[in-house]
């Protein structure tokens, strides 16, 4: 080796030469030649270790369990090289060493001390072990960070990774990764770290950003390490992952900042107590305005001190009071001295185990609302009133309009059956009489529209014989029918029930007008009753009156149900009548929950058919 690129070289270097026993065995060797740092490894300067057996500086190596004399002995004589690490038990230290023959039974060996390095893994060995325990236990990450010489992990929990992407090699090897992955706002933060600058003990939040671009969270709680002079030589860190925390977080921040920002919307005042003293501890801007209060004014007070008739103790009858006391919800209707009227709610505010928080109060004024419902009773009260003067007027009304008219007809009747009367007589009494059953049918129309909605027209439900009650009001017809000439029948053949329950009294009413109209608009042809039931569950009775009258013009018929509808004043000269007989059919089936079907074809008749719910005993 040549001497000058020896001594040029910055690592630890020196030639040897084997000594061997008459066997051959490398028992020894000389130090040829060697450089400054080699004889800074020994402590002593270059020309004591040259030329020098290594049993003579270092007269244990012979029984160094490192066996450096055999294996030195080996590529020696080899002709081979090899590289290590060992301890040297004379010098106490360990030696990273490259050895390779140098020709003759010489060899030269490169030496690095790596005892620091070696005395960091076994610490690190050591606090893993320890740490380990804590890991298996904790979903923390733990870590120790030196900020002198260097700044570099002295350990790493291997959570590490999961936190943020990166293995504890790569941090080991190059501490400056984890604080790139630190977002860019956060690193303020770091940075005060590595300066010691944040207080013993001080627990802060950052986002770290992974390798594959997702961002978490992470909450660190800190520590410092102090060497002889008191200043800090490391960092111990827990740190955790908080990324579901802070999304909670910010969600629950949402939802508060949503609901501040309604009930502040709301015109109701909203009032929260703490459940130790029944202060206001939160209330919204309505309740402030209320009661005339700056923002925040409200706070810390007593509701009753504000507004109530005794602002000295709570309002007697105070949901609020009582709301505390059973923890029970419960309502109040106050009236201020002003005169105003307030309803109070107060609720209770439990955790979901139970344990009482406090009392949330709402308050309304319904002053407006009072007025009116009592003008709005007073005025319902004067419309019964008026309802009981109007059906006592109907009462009397029918008595009086029906008798002298009865009386008339009657009269007429009389008249015409005596044989004294001429013809000429006669024709005139025949046109009063038409007359006064013309007027009559207009009175007795008019009495029931009026009296739709009185209590005289309910009806009581009963099991009926359909044939008995349709027979019995068809009859009454069937003779004025016959006196226009027309034909009248009715049909049972589809009634397969006979016995329903259901309201007889309201089905002949119903059939008694549409008789009526058809009878009415029928001057030829045929007037035919059809009955049939549906099966249940869903039963109905349907009854059906189809005539050959003057029909109904298409664009009429959805109106004809309508109060005092006429298709044609000039049929109203011809036929009478003030359009209330559809109507009033279709009021009451509404009233039992039937409906009312019509079908017409100008010229050629029509059909009204009534449906209307029935019982149907199986």
């Amino acid at each position: 080796m040549n001497p000058d690129l020896l001594q040029a070289m910055p690592l630890a270097c020196a030639l040897h030469r084997m000594v061997r026993d008459p066997a051959g065995r490398a028992i020894d060797y000389i130090y040829l030649d060697c450089n400054a740092p080699f004889a800074d490894l020994f402590g002593a300067p270059a020309e004591q270790i040259i030329d020098r057996r290594v049993t003579e500086l270092l007269p244990d190596i012979a029984e160094d369990q490192a066996d450096w004399i055999p294996r030195y002995g080996e590529v020696a004589g080899g002709g081979t090289s090899t590289q290590f690490e060992d301890f040297s038990q004379p010098l106490g230290r360990w030696f990273r060493v490259h050895a390779f023959a140098a020709g003759d039974d010489r060899f030269a060996t490169i030496v690095e001390d790596i005892t620091e390095r070696k005395q960091t893994e076994a610490e690190l060995t050591l606090q893993q072990s320890d740490f380990g325990r804590f890991d298996s236990l904790s979903r923390d990450t733990f870590c120790r960070l030196q900020l002198r010489p260097q700044v570099r992990f002295r350990y790493l929990s291997p959570s590490v990774e999961q936190l943020v992407g990166l293995q504890p090699a790569q941090l080991y090897a190059d501490a400056g990764l984890l604080y790139r992955c630190v977002h860019r706002d956060d690193r303020h933060l770091v940075q005060r770290v590595l300066a010691a600058e944040l207080p013993e003990h001080s627990c802060f939040r950052l986002r770290l950003h992974k390798p594959g671009g997702s961002q978490v969270w992470v909450e660190l709680q800190i520590a410092y390490e102090q060497d002889s002079r008191q200043q800090p030589v490391v960092v111990h860190a827990i740190a955790r992952d908080i990324t579901e925390t802070k999304m909670a977080e910010d969600a629950l921040q949402t939802s508060q900042l949503q609901l501040s920002q309604i009930l502040a919307a709301v015109s109701d005042m909203v009032m929260y107590y703490a459940a130790d003293d029944m202060r206001i501890t939160w209330a919204n801007r309505a309740a402030e305005q209320t009661m005339n209060a700056a923002p925040g004014e409200l706070i810390g007070k007593h509701c009753y001190s504000l507004w109530s008739n005794t602002p000295d103790k709570a309002c007697t009858g105070c949901p609020v009071v009582h709301c505390f006391r059973t923890r029970q919800a419960d309502w109040w209707e106050h009236t201020k001295p002003n005169g105003e009227t307030w309803v109070i709610h107060a609720h209770p505010v439990l955790t979901p185990s139970g344990r009482f928080l406090g009392v949330v109060e709402t308050a309304r004024n319904i002053t407006y609302r009072v007025r009116m419902e009592s003008e709005l009773q007073a005025a319902l009260d004067q419309a019964d009133a008026a309802n009981i003067v109007r059906d006592q007027f109907i009462a009397n009304m029918s008595h009086e309009l029906r008798t002298p008219l009865n009386g008339i007809i009657g009269v007429v009747e009389l008249l015409q059956s005596d044989p004294q009367v001429s013809e000429s007589q006669r024709e005139l009494l025949q046109m009063i009489g038409e007359s006064g059953n013309r007027l009559y049918d207009v009175v007795q129309e008019i009495l029931a529209f009026s009296r739709l909605d009185s209590s005289s027209l309910q009806q009581q439900r009963m099991r009926f014989h359909i044939p008995s009650v349709l027979d019995g009001t068809a009859n009454g017809y069937a003779a004025q029918a016959s006196e226009k000439g027309l034909d009248f029948a009715v049909d049972y053949s589809r009634l397969q029930q006979e016995w329903v329950e259901g309201y007889p009294g309201r089905l002949r009413q119903i059939l008694s007008h549409i008789l009526h109209n058809a009878i009415k608009f029928t001057t030829a042809g045929t007037i035919q009753v059809e009955a049939a039931v549906a099966p249940s569950p869903t039963a109905k009775l349907s009854v059906t009156v189809h005539d050959s009258g003057i029909g109904i013009p298409t664009d009429a018929l959805s109106r004809v149900c309508e109060p005092f509808f006429q298709t044609d004043t000039g049929l109203t000269r011809t036929f009478g009548g003030v359009g209330l007989g559809l109507t009033i059919a279709q009021r009451l089936l509404q009233e039992v929950g039937g409906e009312l079907e019509i079908r017409s074809t100008p010229g050629e008749g029509t059909s009204v058919t009534c449906h209307l719910p029935v019982g149907i005993r199986e």
